[in-house]
């Protein structure tokens, strides 16, 4: 190859960087919403919520669907994988996680993690669904790829420097070229009973102190993510989309998170449906599995189907607090408030009328 074709990855975030395409435009950049002071924040959140109707909060929780409420200026949060790139025409794919971890770079890590970002707010993207931070303890395991390696200092620093590339940093942090990282899958899922993705492990709390839970512990308190994403297996017999000790006695108490959680897809189902891969049989019906989840700490369901399906019901009959739901609300929209801001407000329904049909149906 001739030497003038020749570019190194190291220099390619760099002159991403450098190119104003990736730019949003003047007048499409948000207010100082990141900057605005927390308590500030909260009771912008608190007005709102106080204006929605039960529709709208429900709307608020389900993803891969438009989540906005126009009347109120509250825009839709949309998301992409953004694992090592934005899948999409035009934009860069960067080396598979794994391959990114042996670079042992956390600089190079973080400037790869602001390119992402860039190029997916410039395609409207708010919502990265990485990095996996999950520790690749089993050859047999499917998602190793997906990974930057079995050992827990090296996936800490990679992930802590990914979060902060695509996050942000000091009052950058959720600026307008920046998207909220989810950290995955929360916690413990590289090492499932005979390696099969998404199977049980039974361990022990110094196995998930000292292995597991450092990556997810320094994007927390270091990398301060805007999200979190459950894992598809049980841990010790509890669905980690259950499981109330890990979401919020661990995540928020202890490490003090203040995002949201989503949850994978699929994984509200299945609490309740059975069999093998397919189902925990941990909920006693699909509504059910919606109250375990919501009120273990599961604010927002990917793709959306059961939330919008049953959480009315559920208040409605008594078997899930309101106040259950307008916690989950106030997560979400502290973080889309944070990145996006508020639009102005218009009479515009976009697929709010939709959402309401389906969940009043």
């Amino acid at each position: 190859m001739n030497s003038t074709l020749r570019f190194s990855l190291r220099s390619i975030p760099a002159l991403l960087l450098s190119i104003p395409f990736f730019s949003l435009p003047a007048e499409a950049q948000p207010q100082q919403w990141n900057q605005i002071p927390p308590q500030q924040l909260a009771a912008e959140v608190d007005s709102l919520i106080k204006q929605m109707t039960p529709e709208e909060k429900v709307t608020e929780l389900l993803s891969y669907t438009d989540n906005a409420v126009p009347r109120l200026g509250i825009p839709s949060l949309e998301w992409a994988e953004l694992l090592h790139g934005v899948l999409s025409d035009g934009t860069t794919c960067f080396p598979q996680a794994i391959a990114m971890g042996a670079m042992w770079d956390p600089d190079l890590m973080q400037q790869i993690g602001a390119t992402a970002a860039m190029e997916a707010r410039s395609l409207g993207i708010g919502q990265a669904l990485s990095p996996m931070l999950g520790l690749a303890r089993d050859p047999r395991w499917g998602r190793v790829e997906e990974s930057y390696g079995e050992d827990p200092y090296l996936v800490s620093r990679d992930g802590v420097a990914f979060i902060n590339g695509l996050q942000g940093t000091g009052t950058d942090r959720f600026g307008s070229n920046h998207v909220i990282a989810t950290p995955k899958h929360f916690v413990a899922d590289g090492e499932p009973f005979a390696g099969e993705n998404g199977e049980d492990i039974e361990t022990s709390d110094r196995v998930l102190r000292e292995i597991y839970f450092p990556p997810f512990e320094a994007a927390v308190k270091e990398a301060h993510a805007g999200a979190i994403m459950p894992a598809h297996h049980a841990i010790n017999g509890v669905p980690c989309h259950a499981n109330s000790w890990l979401l919020q006695d661990l995540l928020r108490k202890e490490w003090g998170f203040s995002g949201f959680v989503i949850s994978d897809a699929g994984d509200i189902p299945k609490l309740f449906t059975q069999g093998g891969d397919f189902g925990h049989r941990y909920a006693t019906s699909p509504d059910n599995a919606a109250v375990k989840a919501i009120e273990a700490g599961v604010d927002m369901e990917l793709p959306g189907d059961v939330y919008k399906s049953t959480l009315l019901n559920s208040v409605k009959s008594g078997a899930l607090p309101m106040d259950v739901v307008d916690r989950a609300v106030s997560h979400v929209l502290t973080m889309k408030l944070r990145l996006l801001g508020l639009t102005t407000p218009s009479t515009a329904q976009n697929g709010l009328d939709k959402t309401k049909q389906d969940i009043l149906s």
